[in-house]
Order: C-alpha cells, then structure tokens, then sequence
C-alpha cells in the first residue's frame, strides 16, 4: 500500500560532499509539496543509529534518493531500500557493471535520472498511478528476494571456515 506521506529519503553520509547531493537539491526545488528528508552523519536530520531504525525510516518514505556518484556499487542502503519494497531514484550508469546494478531496472525497481531531468522526475512521480507504484514496490522487493540469498552465503562462508582447519 501507498505510505502515509509524500516523502522523499537519502541516507548517504556527509551527502552535502557529494556530487549526487546536486541531483537531490534539484528534485527538492521541483517538489515543495513533498518532504525530503536527508539522513547520516552531516546531513540535515541527523544520523539514525540501527539498521531497524533505519529500515522504518524506509518503510514511511515513498522513495529513497540514492544518487551517491562513487561508492563501491554495493550499498547497503540500496539493498536495504529494495528489501523494505521501496523503489529508489538513482543514477543506474553509478554502476553500471557493479554488483548494485542487478537491482536496477528503470520504471520497474528504479527512477533512473540519468534518462530525466528534475522536472521530469517530478512529473513521473505526481503522475504515476498509485497501482504502477505498487508495482514498483512489489518489484524492488522481489528483485532483491530474488538476487539476495544471505542465508545461503553464510552457510558456504561456514563450510569455507570449517574445511580451514
């Protein structure tokens, strides 16, 4: 179902340090009726101790803003957003042949801002049918059960470990 409120969330650390910070300051001037919210260490609410807490914070936003122009092409934030059903606005060419690139598929688990500008994605979000979100969520959450097996690697890091000594 839709969340409660119309709100836009980051999660990148010292995001002002970042070039992706342009892309959020852009699509937060396009979007005055909705509420951004930028979280971690140096941003403007503050840092939120706890992958719980954080996974919450997910769940009451409608999108999570990850356009982060560096990183590792992991991200646990992306990840985490996917597994709470939420579909992420991002720069899919950040990585592009990185591990986080098999999340991503524009219209379907991502908004892509490589493809749109800032008045571009405010006009696909204010007019995207509240059942093409839903499918948006639905899919960023099965794209991620579907590509994301944790239990399984664990028990072959554990086989791994037990056959070194």
């Amino acid at each position: 179902s839709l969340p409660p409120n119309k709100q836009i969330t980051s999660f990148i650390n010292s995001y002002n340090q970042n070039r992706g910070y342009i892309d959020y300051l852009s699509l937060k001037a396009e979007m005055p009726d909705w509420e951004f919210r930028s979280y971690g260490g140096s941003c403007d609410d503050g840092a939120i101790a706890g992958i719980d807490n954080v996974a919450l914070q997910m769940q009451r936003s409608a999108w999570i803003f990850h356009s982060k122009h560096m990183g590792d092409g992991f991200g646990h934030i992306l990840y985490s957003a996917m597994a709470c059903g939420r579909p992420v606005i991002t720069r899919i060419s950040d990585y592009k042949g990185k591990l986080g690139e098999e999340l991503m598929e524009d219209e379907e688990t991502v908004l892509d801002i490589d493809k749109r500008s800032s008045d571009d994605l405010y006009l696909y979000i204010a007019t995207l049918p509240p059942i093409k979100y839903e499918y948006m969520c639905q899919q960023a959450y099965e794209r991620f059960t579907s590509k994301v097996h944790y239990d399984e690697e664990a028990q072959s890091i554990k086989k791994f470990l037990e056959n070194l000594v």
